[in-house]
């Protein structure tokens, strides 16, 4: 049976099976959360699975399941009259289910395979099961069919292990092929009407423990009926002649209620005890019954004709909206409601500079309405604003700008300026000249760093004029202003001695200059109106001349090289004054030293100059740098003053003159460094003409030319 049962389901099925995919027109909430699914007809409503073939890739519906009775599509408002034939087929996670009363008709298999389906609560009006509607509902143990149920089709309670008793409303006339095959735990099957409904071969499949209870005295008319059914092996019953048990719900909508359990005498028809049952459907729970007991299940002895009502109420729940941080934000709407109250909530910000962002639940409206429907734990987020940081250059070839996108409002963000080759970091729109620099982000913030070409001056020569050193360079690049360095006492370091600025001429004196003494090192740099400085430049050199006598009546010169600059040829100089000195002769470079064998007797001076390979192009033309110049005078080289203390050369000995009479240790040095004179006297006699070096106390030499 079980088999020839199953085949012709799965005829029907295929049978009925349609082309299209889609089964629904459109899908609503019901009232206990689950979305459903409804195909509109011209008496009403639906309810239909997802698709032709079930709930594949759907949310099947889950724990106490109301099917409204009524739902709005597009303005319209349809009555939901029906359940489709597999609507919640294989919904295996419903656990209980109330059908509102509008509903006439439950298809094919509506609720087949609903394994963990424990309580149904069917309409008044329902006048038909059709086949399978609970076959294979493992979990259903008790159900009460509607008083004006007229037919059970096959299969209808098919493999419903759980059934434990079931009772036959009086207007049921048919019951059909295997509708309670393999309830293997129904031990109880009450009929209530006098006539016996028919029933196919296999309708029922039970064990000699089922009790068959029928009206007192329509026992043998049952049995005459069922001659030859399974039930000519069981145990026949007659329940209470004249005594019958009503129960009934104080609203259906929150409960049912039914019998599920009528035992009467088996001889007498007298007495009887009945056990009922108050069934609240999801949101609601059962208060008493209408005798005042509120045991549930309850046992009644009966004596008599009986009404009893079961009274329901709904669920009171806890709704707890909290804030993720109260400091920030607050939120209203906690409180106990009862089942389907509207609550109220709200998510307000507290503090400046931050913001709502959503519920726990994922809703962003910070007031809403919220159904209650169980207890309920919501959170209220919040979070501090964020703005977003743009950070641009003033010339994307000039170089680039990195930071973040966004922060958080009132955070520190580090940004830096990369400049390309060739260019430098100027200063930010902020008027900052911090590189990295650190921004405060208080609102949607846009930062430009400005960049500027590299400004890299040269020192083109550096010459001797009217006794002091003259530096000339070249206005390349735009600048702010040049600065000046001079090597210190201190090999390899410079220090700056001079600010020149851009507009004025590209030339300077330096008046603390000695050249006839020593060499000179010099550098420059330039420094832009962003106070950027370039690096400092090549390194220029001057030369020293120094002569001694040679034999007769030559002059011996000698020179240190010019650094710096290219240059190929160096050009000797000869006057009988220092303003009237001519060129006497030239010579190649890499070469220190001339003597000049045709010099005039008398007071002779010289000067030796390079010629630039690569002239000055700046406001100054300069292209030859010149050395100091150099005398055989009676004075030698021109005094040399510092701190008070004067040397010179005159007759062919050194005069020492210091300030205010004081008299210091002095020692007289040749080039080779022996001491030739000392004492503390005014004058000191040299063996020979000659270049030497004069010690004053603790102050540093000085070099004097002494010419006989």
């Amino acid at each position: 049976m079980k088999h020839k049962a199953l085949f012709f389901a799965l005829v029907a099925m295929v049978v009925a099976l349609p082309q299209n995919t889609h089964a629904y027109d459109f899908s609503a909430v019901a009232p206990s959360g689950q979305t459903l699914y409804y195909s509109i007809t011209s008496t009403g409503a639906v309810v239909v699975p997802p698709m032709e073939y079930g709930w594949n890739g759907y949310a099947k519906p889950m724990g106490g399941l109301v099917i409204p009775d009524s739902v709005s599509h597009n303005g319209v408002t349809y009555a939901v009259d029906s359940i489709r034939y597999e609507a919640f087929y294989y919904c295996d996670s419903l656990s209980s289910v109330s059908v509102p009363a509008t509903v006439t008709g439950m298809g094919r298999g509506a609720f087949s395979h609903c394994t963990r389906l424990a309580s149904v609560s069917l309409p008044a009006g329902l006048t038909r099961l059709d086949s399978s509607v609970f076959g294979d509902c493992s979990g259903l143990t008790a159900i009460a069919l509607p008083n004006g149920l007229v037919s059970i089709g096959d299969s209808a309670f098919h493999y419903c292990s759980g059934l434990l008793s079931i009772t036959i409303p009086v207007g049921v006339t048919s019951i059909g092929d295997a509708a309670f095959f393999g309830c293997d735990n129904l031990s109880e099957v009450h009929f209530l009407s006098v006539n016996p409904p028919s029933l196919d071969y296999g309708s029922f499949s039970m064990y000699d423990t089922t009790n068959i209870y029928v009206p007192c005295g329509r026992m043998g008319v049952y049995q005459t009926a069922w001659t030859g059914h399974y039930f000519g092996r069981f145990a026949f019953y007659e329940d209470v002649a004249g005594v019958s048990i009503a129960v009934a719900s104080s609203n259906d909508v929150y409960g049912t209620a039914q019998v599920v359990m009528q035992n009467g005498s088996s001889v007498l028809c007298t007495d009887s005890s009945a056990i009922i049952l108050a069934m609240p459907n999801y949101g609601y729970h059962f208060t008493q019954w209408s005798n005042g007991s509120t045991a549930n299940p309850d046992t009644l002895y009966l004596s008599g004709d009986s009404t009893v009502s079961a009274s329901f109420a709904k669920n009171s729940y806890t709704l707890t909206v909290q804030s993720n941080d109260s400091t920030i934000g607050e939120v209203t709407g906690s409180g106990v409601y009862e089942y389907l109250d509207v609550a109220h909530i709200t998510a307000t910000c507290r503090l400046p500079h931050y913001h709502f962002v959503r519920w726990s639940d994922g809703n962003t409206a910070a007031t809403r309405q919220l159904v209650v429907t169980d207890d309920t734990w919501l959170t209220a987020i919040f979070a501090i604003d964020t703005h977003s940081v743009t950070l641009l250059a003033n010339n994307s070839d000039y170089g680039t700008v990195t930071g973040v996108a966004a922060a958080a409002y009132g955070s520190e963000v580090v940004i830096t300026a990369t400049a390309a080759e060739g260019y430098h970091f100027g200063e930010w729109s902020t008027g900052s000249r911090r590189n990295p620099d650190t921004l405060t982000v208080v609102g949607d913030t846009t930062v430009t760093a400005t960049f500027a070409i590299d400004v890299d001056p040269s020192l083109c020569v550096v010459t001797v004029q009217n006794g002091r050193n003259m530096l000339v360079w070249n206005k390349e690049i735009p600048t702010a202003h040049y600065n000046l360095y001079r090597e210190s006492t201190v090999a390899g370091e410079y220090e700056q001695i001079a600010t020149v600025p851009y507009d004025s001429l590209s030339q300077w004196v330096d008046s603390a200059s000695r050249p006839m003494t020593r060499s000179y090192r010099y550098r420059i740099s330039g420094t832009d109106s962003y106070g950027h400085e370039s690096r400092l430049s090549e390194i220029h050199k001057t030369m020293h001349l120094t002569i001694n006598q040679g034999l007769g009546s030559t002059w011996n010169l000698v020179w240190t090289e010019y650094e710096g600059a290219a240059y190929t040829t160096y050009i000797i100089y000869r006057g009988t004054s220092a303003s009237d000195i001519h060129q006497i002769d030239v010579m190649p470079s890499g070469y220190t030293s001339y003597t000049d064998e045709e010099a005039p007797t008398g007071e002779v001076y010289y000067q030796v100059g390079v010629m630039m390979a690569n002239p000055c192009a700046a406001t100054k033309a300069a292209t030859i740098s010149l050395s100091n110049i150099a005398t055989n005078g009676s004075v030698g080289i021109s005094p040399v003053t510092d701190g008070g203390v004067t040397v010179y050369a005159q007759n062919g000995n050194i005069v020492v003159v210091e300030d205010e009479g004081r008299k210091s240790k002095v020692s007289v040095y040749d080039m080779v460094g022996r001491c030739v004179a000392s004492g503390r006297q005014s004058e000191y006699q040299v063996p020979t003409a000659g270049v030497y070096m004069v010690k004053i106390g603790d102050c540093p030499a000085r070099k004097v030319v002494v010419a006989r």
